[in-house]
Parts: structure tokens; sequence; C-alpha cells
């Protein structure tokens, strides 16, 4: 169990076996009693189950509540999955709920002064270790003023365009690792190996190392610029 206070409010998690939000809090109340145990919104219709839930209360930002779940269903087979949901003034609401990866991490925030980036980190199954990552963004209220909902971001449509800022015949074949900054650290990036497309096989990139820095604008992750590094580890 992690719990982690910040300047700016609370931020309390769980997990099957642990508890670290009271019921009376603010980011609790509202919620179904079995929020941390039984699946909402899942297409996991087998054995679904919660294997960890987190809440946001932040100051003039709307509470978050989510769930983590492991399940299988006839058509997909097993699988993971994450459901978000929002709470801007007008009780609980849905705001995403992706089926799409097998593993999902507990959110991360970064404050990017005028309001507040939230990611959450997924893997899709197979070889490819494809990006199942979430990511939403949330102004600041102004005083006496009404909460601004959080809205999705988009974190995948620069891919578009990243071969126009990689060395000619390299390639991204796999998922990135996302490093979306935190309370002191406002940098977008992330990192990748990078595989030569003449030569290189699936399993074994040789064209070095890519650091992809961002930013974002209009509620999409623009690429900002690229550090390239043409050395590989000893050991992929």
């Amino acid at each position: 169990m992690t719990l982690r206070k910040t300047t700016l409010g609370f931020y309390c998690l769980t997990t099957a076996l642990l508890s670290a939000c009271g019921t009376g809090t603010a980011a609790t109340s509202g919620l179904p009693p079995t929020f941390d145990t039984i699946c909402l919104a899942s297409p996991l219709d087998r054995e679904c189950r919660v294997v960890a839930s987190a809440r946001s209360q932040m100051n003039d930002l709307p509470p978050i509540a989510l769930q983590v779940q492991a399940g299988s269903s006839e058509q997909a087979g097993v699988g993971g999955g994450v459901v978000v949901y929002q709470d801007a003034g007008e009780g609980w609401e849905q705001l995403a709920a992706s089926f799409d990866g097998y593993w999902y991490d507990y959110p991360t925030f970064a404050d990017l002064e005028e309001g507040v980036l939230m990611h959450i980190a997924g893997v899709r199954p197979g070889t490819g270790s494809g990006n199942a990552d979430l990511a939403f963004y949330a102004l600041y209220a102004e005083e006496d003023a009404p909460l601004h909902s959080w809205q999705p971001v988009d974190i995948t449509s620069w891919r578009d365009t990243i071969g126009e800022h990689l060395p000619e015949g390299l390639e991204i074949w796999k998922g990135v690792d996302f490093d979306m900054g935190d309370w002191t650290t406002r940098w977008l990036t992330a990192s990748t190996y990078l595989w030569k497309a003449e030569t290189d096989a699936n399993c074994c990139p040789t064209g070095g190392r890519a650091t992809i820095h961002f930013a974002l604008e209009d509620n999409v992750i623009k690429i900002d610029h690229v550090e390239y590094d043409p050395t590989m580890p000893d050991e992929y």
C-alpha cells in the first residue's frame, strides 16, 4: 500500500487486502460501498475482481475514483481493465473505461501550473508490449467557481509524425515508457529503443535509444523535440 499526501489535498490507495481511505472522506462519499470489491462497468464477465482501487481529492479539482480490474470474457479471453469516475459537482459519473490492456498502474499526477495532468500507465498483451496508457487534464478552478471536469488527453497521435524526428532507417516497433512528471517536475517525455527497419528482428533492437519530449497543447501531447542516443545497453 502507498499513501502519499500532497500540498494540494490527499491521495489514497486501496488494494484487495489493505485500505487507506476512510468511508467518511470526501473522495469516498457517494461511491458504492462495494467499490473496492465489485467490478463496475466491466465486460470481464468471468470471475472479474477488483485488484486495486484508488481515490484522489485535490483542492480545486474534481475528485477521482478508479478500479483496476482483472478477469476474463468469452470474447476476449483473459484480460484486465481500468474504470475511472469523477465528480465535477453533479455526482459521480464515468470518465473513462479501457480494457485494451492486461495490466494498469495507479495514476500519477503532474502539476502543470494552470492544471493537473493525470496519467494511468497500461500495457497491452503480446510481445510488442504496446501502450494502453490513459491521460486526462483538468484546469484548476477559479475562486468560488465551479470545478473544471477532467478531459481526455490524446497521447497516441504523435506516433503519426515520429518518423520525421528520428534518424533515417530507425523506427519504434513497441510500446514506449511515458514519464509525465510529478508535483516537482513538469516534463512530458517517453523513452524507447529504436529498431533498424531493414535488419533488426522484433526481439532485438540495435538502433539505439530515443527520448521524446512533448508539449501539451489543447489536450494533445505533441512532439517538441527528440534526443537520440546511438548506444545500446550491454543487455537488452
